[in-house]
């Protein structure tokens, strides 16, 4: 018999919805390969394309996060060159972390070892767009409202 009982789970996956609180998920093609939980900026096409961010300068121009999915990522990339992408511009969603992570503070974004996370700390570079940490990191993830 179940005894215990948590309002939220302990752990998530970059990219995956939080919860079922007030979002906007929008689609857009992929241009280039994307994984799941990678911040987003606009792509060549603007109105239809999306891609990861690559660069710190990149930061100014975050408009999303890639949502997770339930399907089959080939060689760790859920979403390849062309397909669909659901991008959450507004909502709650598990996100790759580094360094300091505080629960309602602004967040901002660092490249580490090849891979951007978001982090707390005030080394890293300032998002135009708001992203502020509701949950401390949790084995390299944390949950922001975007």
């Amino acid at each position: 018999m179940q005894e215990k009982y948590l309002m939220y789970p302990n752990e998530g996956i970059a990219g995956l919805v939080y919860d079922e609180s007030p979002k906007t998920i929008d689609s857009f093609a992929a241009e280039g390969n994307i994984p799941a939980g990678s911040l987003l900026v606009r792509g060549t096409d603007p109105g239809s394309q999306v891609k990861a961010v690559a660069a710190l300068e990149d930061a100014a121009d975050v408009f999303g996060i890639a949502c997770y999915e339930y399907k089959a990522a080939k060689d760790g990339i859920l979403y390849q060159d062309k397909q669909t992408v659901s991008v959450m511009r507004s909502g709650r969603i598990w996100v790759k972390v580094s360094g300091t992570v505080t629960p309602g503070t602004l967040a901002r974004m660092a490249i580490v070892d090849d891979i951007v996370t978001l982090t707390s700390d005030e080394s890293g570079a300032a998002i135009a767009k708001t992203i502020v940490f509701e949950t401390e990191d949790r084995d390299g993830i944390a949950v922001v409202t975007i």
